[in-house]
């Protein structure tokens, strides 16, 4: 895991990892709800991470510099 963010209501965490892979759980049952492979060029760690106050938009950065939303 190299970062993490709660969303404003806390049932929802979004994980990344350094391979580049972010993951949705719901904190409320533990459950994986989806796994974004295809947001970033694989194999660039995520580094940041963060829930905008639109619940359905986060952001985050990469180990190359770069920014996605």
């Amino acid at each position: 895991i190299s970062a993490i963010s709660l969303n404003n209501k806390s049932d929802r965490l979004l994980v990344g990892n350094a391979l580049g892979y972010i993951f949705m759980f719901d904190t409320v049952n533990g459950k994986c709800l989806r796994k974004i492979t295809e947001a970033h060029p694989t194999g660039s760690p995520i580094l940041n991470l963060k829930f905008t106050d639109d619940p359905t938009l986060a952001v985050f950065s990469d180990s190359g510099g770069s920014v996605f939303m």
